[in-house]
């Protein structure tokens, strides 16, 4: 079994699996999400996974066997993965407060003249892609927020970029034509409700604005700033409060 099958097997098995504590929930939901971004980086970079690999943050994972039996060892792991988190979360952090770097488009969907002509508005940006379930499980909060809050001010942003595959179409080889994906992302966004514009873009967006895993929601006041940054979406997380409005 390759490394791939081997972090996808690691997927469903915590994907199978219930648990009752908060904590174990969240712990779990981080997890699946950094053994996804490993497998992603594999199957992105055929014949150089090792290399791929180590542009992502280390992270000691414990056994799988062990943090579902508890103990000792569970609580360790628990330990460790709460510290990892609070670390990405402080990092994060830093980005409140700052001027929202300005996003390249490289095709959109829907109207979008860069971040700069978004001042005046709460800005919602969402990071996903079409590959990732988390994403589209949170697209039904996005919507329900975007038609609550549209009329006070708030819009909302996808952001992705080209993956050289949709679905189970060239999904080995990774060499779709952009000009085909961006069309079935056409079917995409339709079959989603996705009634805000999005955006494809390079890379660099992502690095600038530290996506390391995704949904990955960044909240933008009406001067342009920077206000919150999340990784995951609930609609809690992402309520306005008056400052923001």
């Amino acid at each position: 079994m390759c490394s791939s099958d081997l972090l996808k097997a690691g997927e469903r098995a915590l994907e199978g699996t219930t648990f009752t504590e908060t904590r174990q929930q969240d712990q779990a939901k981080w997890v699946t999400g950094s053994l996804a971004e490993r497998r992603k980086a594999i199957e992105e970079n055929p014949g150089k996974e090792a290399e791929a690999l180590l542009k992502i943050r280390s992270v000691q994972f414990p056994s799988l066997g062990a943090a579902l039996a508890g103990g000792t060892n569970n609580a360790n792991a628990a330990e460790r993965l709460a510290a990892a988190r609070a670390e990405r979360d402080a990092k994060l952090a830093k980005l409140n407060g700052t001027a929202a770097p300005d996003i390249k488009a490289t095709r959109t969907l829907g109207g979008f003249q860069g971040i700069p002509s978004l001042q005046g508005k709460v800005v919602l940006l969402d990071f996903f892609a079409h590959w990732c379930g988390p994403c589209i499980a949170s697209l039904p909060s996005v919507r329900e927020l975007y038609d609550e809050l549209k009329p006070k001010g708030l819009e909302v942003v996808g952001v992705t970029r080209f993956y050289g595959y949709y679905k189970n179409e060239s999904r080995t080889s990774r060499d779709m034509a952009p000009d085909k994906e961006f069309d079935l992302m056409k079917d995409f966004t339709r079959e989603q409700k996705m009634n805000w514009p999005v955006v494809f873009t390079e890379k660099q967006a992502f690095e600038d604005y530290q996506v390391t895993g995704i949904p990955h929601v960044v909240l933008l006041d009406r001067a342009g700033k920077i206000r919150k940054v999340k990784v995951g979406l609930d609609r809690k997380s992402t309520r306005l409060n008056s400052s923001h409005r």
